[in-house]
């Protein structure tokens, strides 16, 4: 896990690249007992915890209100990207259903 970035996109990645490299490693994750539901209702249904989604939009809405804040006015345009792309990733994410 890194500091300030989501854990959950990164338990989906590599569920994704276990499940195709190595049936040990894939049955060991869907059978964690943290990580192991939410990998679960990912693969059958394509949902992600209500909770796992409230955390990410504010952690996203924290980072581009300190991109805002700490970059200068010549960076400003990067921070106005990124939120684009956060808002975009928000819209993409509240479309799922909850798991």
């Amino acid at each position: 896990m890194l500091p300030v970035l989501p854990t959950t996109p990164f338990i989906l990645l590599t569920a994704a690249c276990w499940a195709k490299g190595s049936d040990k490693f894939n049955q060991w994750l869907l059978k964690h007992k943290v990580f192991g539901e939410m990998v679960k209702n990912w693969q059958q249904h394509r949902a992600i915890p209500r909770k796992a989604k409230y955390l990410a939009w504010s952690m996203m809405a924290m980072s581009c209100g300190m991109l805002f804040y700490r970059f200068s006015d010549s960076l400003q345009w990067l921070a106005w990207v990124t939120c684009a792309i956060c808002i975009t990733v928000t819209v993409w994410m509240s479309r799922l259903p909850d798991a």
